[in-house]
């Protein structure tokens, strides 16, 4: 059975002591953590403008 080496990891410096070492799934795990931050807040920003909309709609109707 053949041995096969290790995959490529990426080592992130934090600080002077501390050292964060990264595989392939961890860097697509923080890839996908801030693109859902960031999908979210402006689905949240467009949530707003919808309903500042509709609240303007319906000071005009009164």
């Amino acid at each position: 059975m053949k041995i096969f080496p290790a995959p490529p990891r990426e080592t992130v410096k934090l600080g002077d002591n501390t050292k964060v070492v990264l595989g392939i799934k961890g860097v697509v795990m923080i890839i996908t953590v801030i693109a859902t931050i960031v999908g979210g807040y402006y689905a949240l920003q467009y949530q707003i403008h919808q309903l500042e909309n509709r609240i303007k709609i319906l000071e005009i109707k009164k």
